[in-house]
């Protein structure tokens, strides 16, 4: 045979004179391309990696590996030598791979997380490591080739080159549908009956953490277990197993608020920029039962939170009231969308009048009565629900409100040294009796406080002697149904009333610091019935950071342990 001999050889894997795979790999490239701008204008901006700018010199990268890697004209720019071609196109891979390397984002896949942490890949991150990898294999198959081709002719070229960019295409559109979606949102199976409050617990039975950059804002309860309020959304585990039964979370979106309220969860986020600088924002509405979104809303903003208060809402109370000049609001509450506040009406008798004014607390001063009042208004109606009065004698201290944790459903009054100096359990509603405590308890100088109310009954603690408490189960009509004694413990970090107390079905359970650094914690078990301490079987310690909640739920008992920006909860399981 004479002449010049074929420069391209044959092969299984040839279409005329160039092999498949480098058509393909012209093709990967040309799919990044296009997915990148594909994306960025499905964005309305360029893609943001947190990698930072490295993944941008794969884009300059795949334009010079198609300029360089194919004679796209007869007087090219590169000389046609394989050894040339072999040598630059190895090290424009190799940079590829490195792109490839550096840009991969943590948490795509299961396997790379950090034990025991969940991390959500970031949309921007997965897509831009998708172009990255495009990129890199499509430099990889062109250099298989061993030297420059020609793109043509083009009914063989374009097919292949269309091949590889669907490719990449079909890749990202699946990538975006079910790995990486911009809002995470998994809703709920068959639930199946929930499980009971467990009447005691004896150990951790699973452990929960939020994914990374995520922090627990609340945790509250639901049909099946705890729902966890973070600062992106929200989570629904199974009390008895911690398992996800259901969650929404945006992660990609600044979010303003999770709560909950008339039955259903609220995540309020920005939904984009206005031209006039006002950032618009959302509320998307959730069922708790199973989480799907049941109507998004621009017209609902966050309330103010349970047992907070602010100095407007003192002015609020005192408008919608309407109350004379000469009386002042001491204290409020909010209770969901009513203000509960506690008002003193003064005696006016000259200099002593002027300094409770000016003092802002009419209560405590020798030689003047007040007539003590206790409000309820509602902001969003404007309108006075109820009120109660009594008066308070000369020199006594003034009545104030307490918040405790309300295990049902409905909002609890709790007032301390209220008419005759009896402590209250009041419906924030109606302003009627809830639970009403025995006459030798509701007076008792050694009453600690209400540790818990709602409208099944309350718990109380009672100071009975040298490091022992005596807790009691009361139901409304007053009768007391169960008693734990808690003795040689100094419990140092638990507030009756606080966070660190939750009501089981037959115990109480407490949590808290086994040492003032709160370095290791414990577990504390106190059945109805019977009298623990330090040395008690149901006295439990964990290594670790001390749990600061402690929350009942179905099937578990739930403790919150935070230490900077670790946080975790513990089921502690029957």
């Amino acid at each position: 045979m004479t002449g010049k001999a074929r420069e391209d050889g044959g092969g299984p894997f040839r279409l005329g004179p160039v092999p498949v795979p480098v058509w393909i790999g012209a093709g990967l490239l040309v799919g990044a391309l296009l997915w990148l701008v594909t994306m960025s204008v499905t964005r309305g901006e360029w893609l943001e990696a947190s990698g930072g700018s490295l993944w941008w010199t794969a884009v300059p990268l795949a334009v010079l590996i198609l300029r360089g890697g194919m004679r796209w004209r007869r007087r090219h720019l590169y000389p046609p030598s394989v050894p040339v071609y072999l040598v630059w196109m190895s090290l424009a891979c190799l940079l590829a791979l490195y792109l490839v390397w550096s840009a991969f984002p943590e948490g795509l896949f299961s396997g790379t997380t950090p034990e025991g942490r969940a991390v959500l890949a970031r949309p921007d991150d997965a897509h831009v490591w998708l172009v990255v990898c495009a990129v890199a294999l499509g430099c990889l198959l062109m250099l298989a080739g061993g030297r420059r081709f020609e793109p043509r002719p083009a009914r063989r070229f374009l097919p292949m080159v269309g091949v590889g960019a669907v490719a990449v295409v079909l890749v990202g559109v699946s990538l975006a549908r079910f790995v990486v979606p911009w809002v995470p949102h998994r809703v709920a199976g068959d639930l199946g009956e929930p499980e009971a409050i467990p009447a005691t617990v004896s150990g951790v039975g699973w452990e929960w953490r939020p994914p990374q950059g995520q922090e627990i804002r609340a945790v509250e309860v639901w049909d099946h277990g705890p729902l966890v309020l973070l600062s992106d959304g929200v989570t629904a585990l199974d009390g008895a197993s911690g398992a996800e039964r259901w969650s929404y979370l945006r992660p990609n979106d600044p979010v303003d608020e999770v709560w909950t309220r008339d039955g259903r969860v609220h995540v309020r986020h920005l939904v984009g920029k206005s031209e006039d600088g006002e950032d618009p924002r959302a509320t998307d509405v959730l069922d708790p039962a199973d989480g799907r979104v049941v109507e998004v809303r621009d017209d609902l903003a966050p309330p103010p939170r349970d047992g907070s208060y602010g100095e407007w809402d003192l002015e609020i109370l005192a408008e919608i009231s309407d109350l004379p000049e000469d009386c002042t609001v001491t204290g409020v509450l909010n209770h969901g969308p009513l203000i509960v506040g506690t008002v003193g009406c003064p005696d006016e008798d000259g200099e002593l009048f002027e300094n409770e004014v000016r003092a802002n607390d009419p209560f405590g001063w020798e030689g003047t009565g007040v007539d003590a009042r206790l409000v309820a208004v509602d902001r969003e109606e404007e309108i006075e629900l109820w009120n109660r009065e009594w008066s308070v004698p000369p020199g006594e201290e003034g009545p104030r409100q307490k918040t405790v944790p309300e295990p049902g459903e409905g909002h609890v009054v709790v007032l301390e040294r209220g008419p005759e100096g009896r402590t209250l359990i009041l419906d924030a509603e109606t302003g009627e009796d809830l639970v009403v405590l025995p006459e030798e308890h509701a007076y008792s100088a050694d009453l600690r406080g209400v540790v818990a109310a709602d409208a099944n009954g309350a718990v109380i603690a009672r100071e009975t002697g040298e490091l022992e408490t005596t807790f009691h189960r009361i139901d409304p009509s007053g009768e007391v149904t169960g008693t734990a004694v808690v003795e040689g413990v100094y419990l140092h970090d638990i507030t009756i009333g606080g966070s660190s107390i939750a009501v089981l079905e037959d115990a109480l359970a407490f949590v808290g610091a086994r040492d003032y650094l709160g370095e290791s914690g414990y577990t504390l078990v106190a059945p109805f019935g019977e009298t623990v301490g330090w040395e008690s079987p149901t006295m439990m310690f964990s290594e670790g950071r001390a749990a600061s909640e402690a929350i009942a739920v179905p099937g578990a008992l739930v403790a919150v342990a935070r230490d900077g920006g670790s946080e975790r909860l513990e089921g502690w399981t029957p």
